[in-house]
């Protein structure tokens, strides 16, 4: 009797560990995805980061509240959202070419347009700052993503494949997410506080 208690007791348990090391499994396969997804789409573009934000503001000057490197169709580009100014009612999402620099695209999108399209991007349904709430960010931030960016890639060297002014915890950041090398197998996120300029925080991306 005992031996079958503890016969039934390894089973329970065992039940109980199966569901906990599958979601673990599934993590790990999704953080090796997006580092290899990653990996390929720095291993094709010809231009950085910093030089598609040069791009990007000459095309539309303002304040940039998010950059990111992805396969759109056919074609490898950077996107950013970009506010005009600090008081305006739509945002401009600018798109240059990851392997020219040449700037293709500049659309105009109301904030109705810039919530629905990121509500069909976003993950598990996270919640999407408003407009307003993007004014809010800028007009708090005293670093340029530009100035950011530069002082992210001397805490973590490599290639910076999205940007982002966000609230975390109560602090407002630029975050990073940059690949070490083209051999990496995972993704650096660095912080950025975005009224000093310092780095706050470097870790392995989740």
């Amino acid at each position: 009797m005992k031996n079958f208690a503890k016969v039934l007791g390894a089973v329970l348990v065992l039940a109980l560990l199966v569901p906990v090391i599958g979601t673990a499994q599934r993590q790990e396969k999704k953080e090796r995805n997006a580092a290899s997804d990653a990996k390929a789409l720095a291993g094709a573009a010809k231009v950085t980061l910093a030089a598609a934000l040069d791009k990007a503001l000459k095309a539309a000057p303002g304040t940039v509240l998010s950059g990111e490197l992805e396969q759109e169709k056919n074609m490898l580009i950077f996107t950013f959202d970009i506010l005009p100014k600090l008081t305006s009612e739509e945002i401009t999402e600018i798109h240059v070419d990851a392997k020219t620099g040449a700037v293709v695209k500049a659309v105009e999108e109301t904030e109705k347009e810039e919530v629905e399209g990121k509500k069909a991007e976003a993950a598990e349904g996270a919640e999407e700052p408003s407009i307003a709430d993007m004014q809010s960010l800028a007009k708090t931030a005293k670093v340029t993503m530009a100035a950011a960016l530069q002082t992210a890639l001397k805490a973590a060297p490599g290639t910076a494949l999205a940007a982002e002014l966000e609230n975390e915890a109560g602090l407002l950041i630029f975050s990073f997410d940059i690949l070490p090398s083209p051999s990496a197998t995972e993704l650096k996120e660095v912080h950025v506080d975005a009224k000093t300029g310092l780095v706050i925080k470097t870790e392995i991306e989740k």
